[in-house]
């Protein structure tokens, strides 16, 4: 197996910026409502019960602008214990070796509230032809 660099959740919060981010998922989104077009490849999440312990996981592949990655999100419900747990495995065609496990939770918190910003400018633009962001 190739090597791969193991990026903590503290390397991420140093290496995410909010402002740089916010037209990145804008410009990615947009093109995910392109379809096809777009040249954003995200087949329907894949959703894994686990009754047993009271939880579940998904399972989110993507394709975009040259990198492939599969994010897995766990949530269990345990008191005294973390629910989340997410995961972000980066690939790179075009031997599709792995060349990132990366800590997920700080990514899926901004890229939650950028898209709820972008969602927000969106629904502004349209309704009072505002630009917001």
């Amino acid at each position: 197996m190739d090597s791969y660099s193991n990026i903590s959740e503290h390397e991420v919060e140093q290496l995410i910026n909010y402002e740089e981010l916010l037209p990145l998922i804008e410009t990615a989104f947009g093109k995910l409502s392109m379809g096809d077009d777009g040249g954003v490849v995200q087949p329907v999440r894949s959703l894994l019960p686990v009754q047993e312990y009271n939880g579940w996981g998904i399972i989110m592949p993507c394709y975009y602008d040259g990198c492939m990655t599969t994010k897995v999100f766990t949530n269990f419900r345990k008191e005294g214990l973390q629910s989340r747990r997410a995961m972000i495995l980066l690939y790179l065609p075009p031997d599709g070796a792995m060349k990132a496990l990366i800590a997920g939770e700080t990514i899926t918190l901004f890229r939650t509230a950028a898209m709820s910003a972008v969602a927000t400018k969106v629904s502004m633009v349209i309704k009072y032809n505002i630009n917001l962001l």
